[in-house]
């Protein structure tokens, strides 16, 4: 493999993930009333939930330019070639941000070689991306190829999204004052995916969370019909805590047995749009080894 792979705190990797895959992550900016923190480095899932349910309002910023600079320029000084995989542009113009960083940096090193990839995902979906990429990198160790894989697999990655408190999406303007009334009212669970432009959208509605589990895995199912995904991974997301992703695992293994399930908790980037209750469903819509080069 000729190139290194570099991500932001859209994708939600672990450490263990970070130090498994070989990746340098950038930090988005995360904010309160008081100060600014540098997600996965400042400030952890554990304490950013705990302080958004005791009412903190916390607010997203893109990552500066200057960490872009700092980060490509590093790697054009020792010759390295780079893929950055950023956060959907349907949710940030951070990829905007990350051209003038490269553009910048090629004035300087003229050789320098770095492919800008826009996810069109985010959180699991991220992660799911670049796992895949990695499992088959003895078949993609040219940068090129590399990247021509990753755009298939944008096409490829989708989110499923329940959302147990609206006032997030409300709060961020994604939601109208009436929904948010009458939602919280008769406890409407909004289903919400990322479409294939990379832009969040709410896709059906149900009351009560056993109803939204029930149709999420249904919307699973229906879009998989064909498709063999027993060995593929499936990445499962949970907020705060785990009581809703525990019941969804338990609805697949219901219906399919045994999966190869990645449960793994959301992060501060995307948990100050969404809130602290929250689980999703991400997965690749393809067949093992389906692109050849």
């Amino acid at each position: 493999m000729d190139y290194k792979i570099v991500v932001d705190t859209g994708g939600d990797f672990t450490q263990e993930l970070v130090e498994e895959l070989g990746l340098e992550v950038l930090p988005i900016m995360i904010m309160d009333d008081k100060k600014e923190y540098r997600d996965g480095i400042d400030i952890f899932p554990e304490e950013f939930f705990k302080r958004m349910k005791e009412g903190t309002v916390f607010k997203t910023a893109q990552i500066p330019l200057y960490t872009y600079l700092e980060c490509f320029k590093k790697y054009a000084e020792r010759g390295e070639k780079v893929i950055c995989i950023v956060l959907s542009s349907g949710l940030t113009s951070a990829i905007e941000t990350a051209k003038l960083a490269a553009n910048a940096v090629r004035e300087e090193y003229p050789d320098f070689d770095i492919s800008l990839v826009d996810s069109k995902a985010a959180t699991g979906g991220i992660i799911l991306i670049v796992k895949e990429l990695l499992r088959r990198k003895e078949e993609f160790p040219k940068k090129e190829d590399a990247v021509r894989y990753l755009e298939f697999l944008t096409s490829r990655i989708r989110h499923l999204f329940i959302v147990d408190d609206l006032q997030y999406l409300y709060r961020g303007g994604r939601l109208s004052k009436l929904g948010f009334v009458v939602g919280g009212a008769l406890n409407v669970k909004p289903l919400l995916t990322i479409t294939e432009e990379g832009e969040l959208k709410s896709f059906q509605k149900a009351r009560g969370t056993k109803a939204a589990i029930s149709k999420i895995v249904d919307t699973f199912d229906k879009d998989m019909e064909g498709i063999d995904f027993k060995e593929s991974l499936i990445s499962l997301l949970y907020g705060a805590d785990k009581d809703l992703v525990n019941i969804l695992e338990e609805e697949l293994s219901k219906r399919h047995g045994d999966l190869n399930l990645m449960i793994s908790q959301l992060g501060p980037t995307i948990g100050a749009h969404i809130g602290p209750e929250f689980t999703a469903l991400n997965y690749l819509k393809m067949n093992p080894d389906e692109f050849k080069i």
